[in-house]
């Protein structure tokens, strides 16, 4: 759609702070994610004022549930812990736009606390509504994602999985879980590509086959059902790629910030669970989708110049090898913990699917109804006597996951880039750095004073985000562009012939010609910045241009570039005989 007609619903300009998702324990404070062992990040009082233009490209979630899930407080099964974590999607940015549905008409589904923060559709269907179907696809489209929560496995109707399907179609991202057995399949199980990125019927809730993740004893040395709800998060195994640079790096929704080590800095805990499902990296790619007319049957399309449909990944590995006493063990095994499909790259939505909700209900994350604190730790203060419940360092991976979740499935803008870009302006390190990279806003840069732009700003995004992120926002804007450059920072396979051009440094290039091209707007006061960006009549409009002109102009200079080294490297070859 027309990036010009988005428009912000006026129920998210203004919400009260995020309260936490469970109910206190007895004789301690229950208290929001506060972290004790890494620097308070101070919020600069200018960045509301600089971000306000921007307010239109806050992603914009549709969160659904059935059954027994719901966005209560007090609810085992309820979805408000996870709410809390993935309302502070982007880091020093703008909250994402965040509504909420169940299937089942009933207002007392969510509380009257979320209901103050969040807007509610009980009785939610895709085919007709107050939230669906037009504003789910269309000019007028009011959602990026959709996050789909099952527990029935009473199947939606056709004209409903038309609605998705149109969505995903016209690159919507989706969000899909469910639990063992057929729990989620209802929703879930017949949508194109989700419903083979996920077991939705065959994993068993008993015997030695089911999955099983408490694979440690709680800290009192005894396996039980109730362990799920202790402060010992299960290990997952994430998968990592080989870049062009050489360096490993784990899928995107696996990055953590500040993550420099990929042996160390990694998103590597999941909440456990006695019995979940298993995630997949798809099946019979080839076969037609004919499950519901009017949806295209090719389900999985070839990358462009290729044959073989494009297939979705497991990102992630963990291991069923509990032994509860309520249940007895189960038989060892390894399953797919999510997987995610890059539908990008193929002109369709992105998609992640999860092994089962259990990894974002609030008794697997504060122990709400087990009697167990959940994934925190307990501190007691003398003075005045009190204990402090404060998320663990498993619980603060876990929020991580949530929140890159919404980034990696989240649409692909222009204003995207350029609001990072506005922002990293105005902080450490870029603020010092600056006057030596871009000496000279009016002088443009030759190509080697790109690169060294761009390693500065990567590398400040990088913090902020996770490893990958700055190269990933570049990959995905030079998306379709004939550019040669994006085969140069794919991971290659066996056999793959080696690049002459540099594909990590060919970004950086790219990514330091468009914030020079930022920069040289913006005054060097951040709140002289944010007066001038007000000015803008539609800040999207003018990302979408500035985006667009300055890739295409660093895209011919970075050919020059290479050009001229090649040739010079092929005399010198010569030479050498």
């Amino acid at each position: 759609m027309p990036s010009s007609t988005r428009k912000t619903p006026a129920a998210a300009a203004a919400r009260p702070a995020p309260t936490p998702g469970g109910p206190p324990l007895p004789g301690g404070l229950d208290l929001p994610p506060v972290l004790l062992d890494e620097p308070v990040r101070v919020r600069p009082p200018w960045l509301d004022d600089l971000l306000l233009p921007w307010l239109v490209c806050a992603q914009r979630i549709l969160v659904v549930a059935d059954g027994s899930l719901d966005f209560n407080e007090t609810n085992q099964f309820g979805l408000t812990r996870f709410l809390n974590e993935l309302e502070q999607a982007e880091p020093f940015g703008l909250k994402p736009v965040i509504h909420l549905a169940h299937r089942t008409n009933n207002t007392n589904l969510a509380s009257a606390a979320v209901k103050a923060r969040f807007p509610f559709f009980p009785g939610f269907t895709f085919a007709s509504g107050a939230a669906a179907p037009a504003l789910m696809n269309g000019a007028a489209r009011r959602y990026d994602q959709v996050w789909l929560f099952g527990i029935t496995d009473n199947a939606i109707g056709d004209a409903e999985v038309r609605v998705i399907a149109s969505f995903m179609a016209a690159r919507g991202g989706v969000f899909a879980t469910g639990d063992h057995s057929t729990l989620g399949r209802g929703m879930s199980g017949r949508l194109p590509r989700v419903r083979k990125m996920r077991e939705w019927a065959a994993v068993p809730m008993g015997g030695m086959e089911r999955i099983d993740t408490v694979n440690e004893p709680s800290p009192d040395g005894t396996w039980q059902f109730n362990s799920q709800s202790d402060e010992l998060a299960q290990r997952i195994f994430p998968h990592f790629e080989q870049g062009a640079d050489g360096v490993f790096r784990p899928h995107p929704l696996l990055r953590l910030p500040s993550g420099e080590n990929f042996q160390t800095d990694v998103m590597d805990r999941l909440p456990d669970h006695p019995h979940e499902s298993r995630c997949l990296a798809g099946f019979a790619l080839d076969a037609p989708y004919d499950l519901v007319s009017g949806i295209p049957a090719q389900e999985f399309p070839p990358l462009p110049a290729a044959t073989a449909p494009f297939a979705p990944q497991v990102v992630a590995t963990s291991v069923s090898g509990g032994r509860i006493i309520e249940k007895g063990p189960v038989t060892p095994q390894c399953f797919g913990a999510m997987s995610a499909y890059d539908g990008h790259r193929v002109g369709l939505g992105r998609i992640v699917c999860d092994a089962t909700w259990h990894h974002f209900v609030n008794i697997n994350l504060d122990g709400t109804g087990s009697a167990r604190k959940g994934l925190r730790t307990s501190i007691t203060l003398p003075f005045p006597p009190v204990t402090l419940h404060l998320p663990n360092a498993a619980y603060r991976k876990i929020a991580q996951y949530y929140r890159n979740i919404a980034l990696w499935l989240g649409a692909v803008r222009r204003c995207w880039p350029v609001r990072v870009l506005v922002v990293e302006r105005f902080r450490d390190p870029l603020i010092e750095e600056l006057p030596t990279l871009l000496p000279d806003p009016r002088v443009p840069l030759d190509w080697p004073r790109r690169v060294a732009l761009g390693e500065a700003v990567r590398g400040s995004i990088d913090e902020r985000f996770g490893a990958g992120t700055a190269a990933q926002m570049v990959l995905e804007q030079l998306e379709g562009a004939q550019s040669g450059l994006l085969e140069a920072q794919r991971p290659g396979g066996k056999g793959a012939v080696p690049h002459l051009v540099p594909g990590g440094q060919a970004l950086d290039g790219l990514l330091g010609g468009l914030a020079a091209d930022v920069f040289r707007q913006l005054p060097d006061d951040p709140w002289e910045a944010a007066v001038r960006l007000k000015k803008q009549r539609d800040a999207d409009a003018a990302s979408e241009k500035l985006v667009v002109e300055s890739l295409r102009e660093g895209v011919q200079l970075a050919r020059r570039h290479y050009s001229d080294a090649a040739k010079h490297t092929i005399e010198l070859l010569g030479k050498l005989g």
